[in-house]
């Protein structure tokens, strides 16, 4: 067992992105397991996991999320986003109060 406090945090683009376990922790199985927070109007940008599935629980503050048809969502505390493999998405923040989620991405094997 081991208990540790998580690390800084990373900026990529307009996230601050928080592992909560290491990718190497996730033993080969995921490439992410992170908390992750979007201040008004900042964004993680279209992507596509091709071989991953991606999930997204939405902790605080409101998202709009965008699918792999185009279609958008208004995601708020509670909410589960899944991405299937293949599949593309997006989330922004278009609030003041910050948007924290946790993704877990997962290898399909």
């Amino acid at each position: 067992m081991a208990v540790r406090k998580l690390r800084e945090p990373k900026i990529i683009g307009g996230a601050e992105i928080n592992a909560i376990v290491d990718k190497e922790e996730l033993y080969g199985n995921g490439g992410m397991f992170a908390h992750v927070r979007l201040a008004k109007d900042e964004v993680v940008d279209w992507h596509i996991h091709e071989q991953e599935v991606d999930y997204y629980y939405i902790l605080k503050g409101t998202g709009i999320y965008t699918d792999a048809d185009g279609k958008v969502y208004t995601v708020k505390a509670g909410d589960v986003c899944t991405i299937v493999p293949g599949d593309g998405h997006a989330i922004r923040n278009e609030c003041d109060e910050v948007l924290e989620f946790i993704a877990l991405v997962l290898y399909c094997k």
